[in-house]
């Protein structure tokens, strides 16, 4: 994976990225770090958007609340085995503090259906969620919706496509009329 560096629209930005788990080599994790418009970060390593020792974690996309500072990231989080997934959502303040707690806060649970999230975006009252869910070759795109704490937004799940197929390199980005 390439990590995407993001803007924080205050001269900076922000990434997400996969790396390995300190505490279990055989898992994979995701951190983030925040670059200020002076080059400063938040730490050496970034920080760790969830601190479980016993599941894969891989990012699902991420976006930033210039407003409040607040930095939101997707993750999609598999069983050892890697053949279940789910969502999970995890907020960092202006100073790279988990706001959501420590093993991130769980959308989707990880279920055998397998979910694959690939974009969040910010709508500036809301967050976005761009996800995949099915098995190989047999998947369909959806979309979330929560408030910034993570709470669903809508009571169903929007079908963005319906064609069972792999779906792959799906975007997501801010419409303006």
């Amino acid at each position: 994976f390439f990590p995407e560096l993001q803007s924080d629209l205050q001269g900076g930005g922000f990434l997400a990225f996969n790396t390995g788990n300190p505490l279990n080599p055989a898992l994979n994790d995701v951190y983030a770090q925040h670059i200020d418009a002076n080059g400063t970060v938040w730490s050496p390593t970034g920080t760790q958007l969830d601190n479980s020792s016993t599941i894969n974690k891989l990012n699902g996309g991420f976006a930033c609340d210039t407003a409040s500072g607040t930095y939101y990231f997707s993750l999609q989080v598999l069983d050892a085995g890697q053949g279940s997934s789910g969502i999970s959502l995890q907020a960092l303040n202006a100073s790279g503090v988990v706001q959501l707690g420590p093993t991130a806060l769980n959308l989707q649970p990880i279920s055998p259906s397998y979910y694959l999230p690939f974009a969040l975006l910010n709508s500036g009252n809301s967050l976005l969620f761009s996800y995949a869910n099915g098995g190989f070759g047999a998947q369909k795109l959806y979309a979330m919706k929560t408030d910034f704490s993570g709470n669903q937004l809508w009571t169903w799940f929007p079908t963005v496509c319906n064609f069972s197929s792999n779906k792959d390199d799906v975007s997501a980005g801010n419409f303006v009329n």
